[in-house]
């Protein structure tokens, strides 16, 4: 190093120094060794997991046998994936008399009911 370099980095130290400048890049080292500390343990802390898992889930599996437990035991709910189930028919409370059709009262009226005075054709008038 030449001497006049030397000259130069030592009084950027003091600079650095009588400004307090020097603790603050000591502060920020100190906070980049934890930040690396932090992360060096999490890996640490993931690798434990990872070999401690195996024997957690035997043990889990174990006791799900020895007492027979289901997903519903253990609160969890089985999701269905697929098709929704069809809707349940509802039961019909209207009937023509001349066809024998029925309609459920939901929906759009068939043209037999349409516009008409819909009691005389109530499934329960017609077998009093």
């Amino acid at each position: 190093m030449h001497v006049q370099t030397l000259h130069l980095l030592i009084d950027a130290v003091t600079l650095l120094n009588n400004r307090g400048l020097l603790e603050r890049v000591e502060k920020m080292s100190q906070y980049t060794e934890l930040k690396a500390q932090i992360a060096k343990l999490q890996e640490q802390a993931e690798e434990a997991r990872r070999a401690e898992l195996e024997a957690v889930l035997a043990d889990i599996r174990r006791k799900i046998v020895e007492y027979g437990l289901t997903a519903q035991d253990l609160g969890l709910s089985v999701v269905r994936r697929g098709r929704l189930p069809k809707k349940v028919p509802l039961p019909p409370i209207y009937q023509d008399p001349k066809s024998g059709s029925t309609w459920s009262g939901r929906g759009k009226p068939p043209k037999w009911i349409a516009g008409k005075n819909r009691e005389r054709f109530l499934i329960s008038q017609a077998h009093s």
